[in-house]
């Protein structure tokens, strides 16, 4: 027998005695998500999608919040006037002024409030949300793989749901900002201003969710290398938001 059929046996004997992986090991069919690519192969730090995610999430997240943070300074003439000419139209006599200021307070300061509620709020929207993941890797036959990449037992489940509700609760949060943006738009035209703080009060909501799902996929996603750069464009958005804000 020559060296090179020896080397033959020799890799037909390695492949055929694999045996079952270790907790250590990952199968061999699961490499393509250790990676997260096909193939195998590693990840750029900056890739295309990163940049797109990261962006989009932090314009639709942190954006809004820096935004409806200070949007309402410049307008508080026209807020104040559309506030007495409602009460006006109800009541056949202008507004108190107590309680113009009163409404006017709680307009400013139901944002915060809303923001506190949707903190509250992210791990029950990230349980719903995450709880058919297990299902959907039982249907593409990954959940083994998921497993032993990331050494969790079947009694962790919870943790993997969490983990990967966070992108779908970005998604669903922005069912809070295009409802309030429709409040706010309509209670001119409706003459309640009851709308336009309800409006407040759901994109509070909305701010307070982005600001706590955001930094935490934004680190997930992200290699190690370049994590705590990616970290900061959370507040990069705020400041951005927070510009055009001021100035309308």
């Amino acid at each position: 027998m020559n060296s090179k059929e020896l080397g033959l046996v020799s890799l037909t004997d390695d492949t055929s005695h694999a045996g079952t992986p270790g907790p250590g090991r990952a199968l061999p069919e699961c490499d393509h998500l250790r990676s997260g690519v096909p193939g195998g192969r590693r990840r750029k730090d900056w890739s295309c999608s990163l940049l797109v995610a990261s962006l989009a999430g932090a314009f639709g997240s942190s954006f809004l919040y820096g935004y409806n943070l200070s949007v309402v300074n410049a307008p508080t003439p026209y807020i104040k006037a559309f506030y007495n000419e409602s009460w006006q139209r109800r009541h056949e006599h202008p507004i108190d002024p107590d309680t113009l200021t009163l409404l006017w307070s709680v307009t400013v300061s139901i944002f915060a409030i809303g923001g506190l509620v949707g903190t509250l709020m992210v791990k029950m929207i990230g349980k719903v949300l995450g709880s058919g993941v297990e299902a959907i890797w039982e249907g593409r036959g990954e959940t083994q793989c998921r497993r032993r990449l990331t050494h969790l037992g079947p009694e962790q489940e919870e943790l993997i749901q969490v983990q990967v509700g966070r992108k779908h609760t970005l998604l669903a949060n922005n069912g809070f900002a295009i409802s309030a943006a429709l409040l706010m738009a309509c209670s001119l035209q409706a003459g309640a201003f009851e709308m336009l703080i309800v409006g407040r009060f759901i994109m509070g909501i909305n701010g307070g969710i982005a600001l706590s799902v955001l930094p935490m996929y934004l680190s997930e996603i992200s290699p190690k290398q370049i994590r705590g750069s990616l970290g900061q464009v959370t507040a990069i958005f705020i400041c951005i938001g927070r510009s055009p804000s001021s100035k309308s």
